[in-house]
């Protein structure tokens, strides 16, 4: 009887550790997806950080370029001012952000980041027009004129909204 009792304790034994082995393998694979999943998110978070600073910093470089060019009528500064846009920046990160696990606004703000960005652009290029004939003075106000100021300050808010929604998302 001793000897069944303890077969049977045996048999009990083994089929809980069993069962608690394989409840232990599930609990690990949900903590390593969950890790990776967390990895992933932070990787897209320090990727977006870094592409809304570099647009930030492309804007800011086109304007300059700009307003240098309109001031000086040096074409070095037209060729940077080209240089900068040529590769299509807002297109790029478009691309990135669509590859990327981030919530929608973040697309809808970089849309609204290239929507003026392309009004900013229109009004840069008839301000190279009238630089281009000579009136430098005329194409200097164009660029400081209000509607071209609102762009930019628009976009410098927009900006501003974007890291913050950035920082938000990266503290949940």
């Amino acid at each position: 009887v001793f000897y069944l009792k303890i077969r049977s304790y045996l048999k009990f034994g083994m089929v809980s550790s069993i069962i608690l082995t394989i409840i232990l393998i599930g609990a690990v694979n949900i903590l390593v997806a969950a890790t990776n999943q967390a990895q992933k998110t932070l990787q897209d978070q320090i990727i977006m950080k870094e592409e809304i600073l570099r647009l930030k910093d492309i804007n800011a470089n086109t304007v300059n370029e700009a307003r240098y060019y309109t001031y000086n009528g040096l074409q070095s500064h037209l060729d940077a001012y080209n240089a900068i846009l040529s590769e299509d920046p807002y297109m790029t990160s478009a691309k990135l952000i669509e590859s990327l696990n981030v919530p929608e606004q973040f697309t809808n703000h970089l849309l609204t980041i290239n929507e003026l960005s392309l009004q900013s652009a229109a009004l840069e290029a008839a301000a190279f027009e009238v630089a281009e004939s000579g009136n430098l003075q005329e194409s200097q106000y164009m660029l400081f004129e209000p509607e071209y100021e609102n762009i930019v300050s628009q976009l410098e808010e927009l900006f501003a909204t974007f890291s913050k929604d950035l920082d938000v998302w990266s503290a949940q």
